[in-house]
């Protein structure tokens, strides 16, 4: 019985401290952006002025971390511009950029409605 004990311990051992259990988890990709904010931001503008897509009067509104949920599931940040425009006091509808930053730098514009 205490031969069969060191048995299982022994191989329970030799299983928790292998190299390839090690190796697995310290190779699992972050949960998080690999490519900071300020960059993101950065690469948007490089990538609206690059397209030549017209921002006069508009602002960053926000940029927040997603990922793709139409079966693309890359991570991405999306900066949003808003026009600065108003009519009876009220937001204009539409007029917003969006601009996707996925984590490799590669970037793509869309628009509001």
């Amino acid at each position: 019985m205490k031969t069969l004990l060191s048995v299982v311990t022994a191989a329970l051992s030799l299983l928790l401290c292998s190299p390839v259990a090690t190796a697995e988890a310290t190779s699992a990709k972050p949960p998080g952006p690999t490519l900071g904010i300020e960059e993101a931001i950065r690469i948007a503008k490089e990538v609206v002025r690059k397209q030549s897509v017209n921002l006069a009067d508009s602002y960053i509104d926000s940029t927040r971390f997603d990922r793709g949920h139409d079966g693309d599931r890359r991570k991405f940040w999306l900066v949003t511009w808003l026009r600065n425009e108003y009519a009876n006091d009220l937001p204009i509808k539409g007029g917003q950029t969006y601009v996707h930053i996925y984590m490799d730098g590669t970037g793509a514009v869309s628009y509001g409605e």
